[in-house]
């Protein structure tokens, strides 16, 4: 397993360290799992008030986290979206071609890298959140991989409205993201039953996940 990348951020070590400590604890028990007293005590803080200190609320907290998983995320997936933007003209042959190159760093990232598995743990939790204001957050960390996969998956649905073919890319995202999350669940789930479970990503698992998202959003027409 690689060691987590670090990215800059611009935050200030106190700010950073409760930014990454929320970042774990959200992503293990989710977003109203986690009370702000136990984020502070996790996150060696001995004033009561750092947390609205620094970040006003809770919402204030998780905007800040957020950042802090786009960044790390582009930092995953930087490159795949220059070189797809570069090309003049990527043919591909093939629906699942275009979601292999697009979706593989994010599948890397997930399964290689424990800041990966939190990090689509967080956007999984905020997705599923009630608060209208925290769904719209989930998926900013992707917005620049969903906008590369709009433009290079849009030749194999020429003949559908432009939006809802967004509503197809977001939906095939969203499943994916399902995928990797769920996938956690489980492993944890039989960790703790005191069964070892090791998920690898060979190409057999990887070509699996990605034919599902590529049936999903060719069903969508």
């Amino acid at each position: 397993m690689n060691a987590p990348k670090t990215v800059n951020t611009g935050l200030e070590s106190t700010k950073l360290i409760i930014v990454q400590t929320a970042l774990t604890l959200f992503s293990q028990f989710g977003i109203e799992g986690v009370s702000l007293s136990k984020l502070r005590e996790q996150a060696g803080q001995q004033n009561r008030s750092a947390i609205h200190y620094h970040f006003d609320n809770k919402e204030g907290l998780l905007i800040a986290v957020t950042a802090y998983v786009s960044e790390l995320i582009l930092a995953e997936i930087a490159e795949t979206i220059e070189n797809l933007r570069a090309a003049e003209s990527k043919q591909f042959d093939s629906l699942q071609d275009v979601l292999d190159v697009l979706y593989s760093p994010l599948l890397d990232f997930y399964f290689n890298d424990e800041n990966g598995k939190s990090c689509i743990r967080f956007i999984s939790h905020m997705a599923h959140e009630m608060d209208d204001a925290r769904r719209e957050l989930a998926f900013q960390p992707l917005q620049p991989l969903l906008d590369v996969a709009f433009t290079e998956t849009s030749r194999f649905f020429k003949d559908q409205p432009a939006q809802d073919h967004a509503v197809r890319v977001y939906l095939g995202t969203a499943t994916l993201l399902e995928m990797l999350a769920f996938s956690g669940m489980l492993v944890r789930k039989h960790v703790i039953a005191g069964n070892e479970v090791n998920i690898e990503l060979d190409a057999k698992f990887r070509a699996r996940i990605l034919a599902y998202v590529s049936a999903g959003m060719s069903s969508l027409v």
